[in-house]
């Protein structure tokens, strides 16, 4: 007689665990799900009891799940496991209970576009039963920030289109200036290549919504091809850099104040100060109108100190702009106005600090292009040969410029 099979479903809220685990029920498993368990024993969410009081319930209903579970294992009943294991701890740990009562297990990955999960979680919040606990566009991201995705684990996937062909959104690259490759326009979303960096951005960008900054795109999870997806932000972004107005210095100061003090003190920082961007050129904010409104571009945020923000901004709104031939006078100017927007006290040590940046970043590029193939190492190695003689001017007129901020 062959061992009881345990269905164990993967997949975040929405994703169709639920609809796929009673397909299997009406075939003959035993469905084990939690929220129904939760439910039967202390009815529903958000009339019998409230949000502060659901992962006690929920904790006390997965130890009945896994009592029930061994009882039809070794009873000979297949099983379909409805719970989502987000975890690949809670994973492996079912997968050794299955195991430990002789039983085996078939890992199930229910791999959904965040698109279609929003679509589904509108239409499941209008219902009351025990499957539909109300889920925001907060929790949404939250939820796909958290999740681990299974990989290697032997799972089966099982992939869901977005949208039916004749449906289908047509993905438009982003075209001009300097768009990092892969990144693409699908309806309202952005999709970008996935990196080493994505998990943290993802959790910067669901924290910075949460506390109410709204100068960012919204994270939306990763889609089926793995990729990260982001909020379209409505606006347009400056191809290249350019010489601006005194209102648009002003407003990217400001916008930079108000990331950074969001991240001030929270876990993303650490023990620094706040989350850096560390990119803070126009070419990564997004402008509506006449005047930057948001940032994109996040890959290379990470905690810092503000004045490393501030003196890269400076550099890249300000003093890149000496091509445009303004006279000394004119762009100490023009870096005061970005200064004060900031805040105050700025102004005494920012050419030191703005040497020292561009002294990073050149030697960042100079790496770069060591170790990337064309195109991306032929780039790297041309923004190497331009913060270099970015730094031989600002070596001339340093001096100068401290003197004129002073005044």
């Amino acid at each position: 007689m062959a061992a009881p099979l345990v269905h164990l479903l993967c997949g975040v809220t929405g994703s169709g665990k639920t609809v796929y685990a009673k397909r299997l029920e009406a075939e003959g498993c035993v469905r084990l799900a939690v929220d129904e368990l939760v439910e039967a024993r202390h009815g529903c969410y958000g009339i019998d009891y409230g949000a502060d009081e659901y992962p006690r319930r929920y904790d006390k209903a997965v130890i009945e799940l896994d009592r029930r579970l061994v009882e039809l294992i070794d009873a000979g009943q297949s099983v379909v496991v409805d719970h989502g294991l987000w975890k690949r701890f809670d994973r492996d740990r079912y997968k050794l209970l299955v195991e430990a009562h002789g039983g085996r297990w078939r890992l199930v990955y229910f791999r959904a576009d965040p698109e279609l999960l929003r679509r589904r979680l509108a239409e499941r919040n209008r219902r009351t039963d025990a499957n539909a606990l109300t889920v925001t566009e907060e929790m949404l991201a939250d939820f796909l920030v958290r999740f681990e995705p299974p990989g290697g684990e032997g799972e089966v996937v099982v992939d869901q289109p977005l949208f039916a062909p004749s449906e289908r959104v047509a993905e438009v690259p982003f075209a001009g200036g300097r768009i990092t490759e892969g990144v693409v326009r699908a309806g309202q979303t952005v999709r970008r290549p996935s990196g080493p960096h994505t998990a943290f951005v993802q959790r910067l960008l669901v924290h910075l919504h949460a506390v109410g900054f709204h100068g960012a795109p919204r994270a939306l999870g990763r889609d089926e091809r793995g990729r990260e997806v982001l909020s379209y932000v409505e606006g347009w972004v400056p191809p290249d850099l350019d010489a601006r107005t005194d209102s648009q210095l002003a407003a990217a100061a400001q916008l930079l104040r108000e990331f950074h003090d969001a991240t001030a003190g929270s876990s993303l920082a650490d023990a620094s100060e706040v989350v850096c961007h560390n990119d803070v050129s126009p070419c990564n904010f997004v402008f509506r109108g006449n005047l930057p409104v948001a940032l994109i571009d996040f890959d290379a945020a990470a905690p810092g100190a503000r004045v490393d923000d501030i003196a890269y901004g400076g550099w890249m709104w300000v003093l890149s702009m000496r091509a445009a031939e303004l006279p000394l006078r004119e762009l100490a100017r023009q870096l005061g106005v970005f200064l004060d927007a900031y805040g105050p006290g700025l102004r005494s040590g920012v050419i030191d600090r703005i040497a020292a940046v561009q002294d990073h970043h050149r030697t960042l590029m100079e790496q770069r292009s060591a170790a990337q193939s064309a195109p991306r190492g032929g780039y790297a190695r041309r923004a190497a040969v331009w913060m270099l003689d970015e730094q031989m001017w600002l070596r001339q007129h340093e001096a100068e410029l401290a003197a004129l901020l002073r005044r």
